[in-house]
């Protein structure tokens, strides 16, 4: 898919495709939101992945969006 992460929503099938490993297991309502907002139309990369992180709640790994702020401005002291 040209990414190197484990799971795609790819909008033109209106499916996601997964890989499983022993390391992930990457269920979650992450890549169906992307799917249910489709019929918004298509946006920018930047906007679709804040919206759908928006919508769940968390980032994609489940770690709350207030930890990676935090974390990135530690990163700048």
């Amino acid at each position: 898919m040209g990414d190197p992460w484990y799971v795609q929503s790819i909008y033109n099938e209106y499916c996601v495709h997964v890989l499983y490993t022993s390391d992930h297991n990457p269920i979650s309502p992450h890549e169906d939101t992307h799917l249910m907002t489709l019929t918004w139309g298509l946006s920018t990369p930047f906007i679709q992945e804040g919206l759908v992180e928006y919508m769940v709640g968390h980032a994609w790994d489940k770690k709350s969006h207030s930890e990676y702020v935090k974390n990135g401005l530690a990163k700048r002291s």
